[in-house]
């Protein structure tokens, strides 16, 4: 009766802390998934929102650049 116990509890303690071990790796898997998420997402927009920058710069120095051209030929023009 009493072997029986032991093996019983035994198996059973082997089986919860399988299930426990199992749960414990998942939820550690779904929070280091959820953190590269979240660090590739904010990489992502830094890169996206720095390109973005350097076009919207570059496209700025060509705008004021044929402006002052066009002013400058202009007033020779006038001159």
């Amino acid at each position: 009766c009493f072997k029986i116990r032991i093996i019983v509890g035994f198996k059973i303690w082997i089986i919860v802390a399988f299930k426990i071990r199992i749960i414990v790796a998942f939820k550690i898997r779904i929070i280091v998934a959820f953190k590269i998420r979240i660090i590739v997402a904010f990489k992502i927009r830094f890169i996206v929102a720095f390109k973005i920058r350097i076009i919207v710069a570059f496209k700025i120095r060509i705008i004021v650049a044929f402006k002052i051209r066009i002013i400058v030929a202009f007033k020779i023009r006038i001159i």
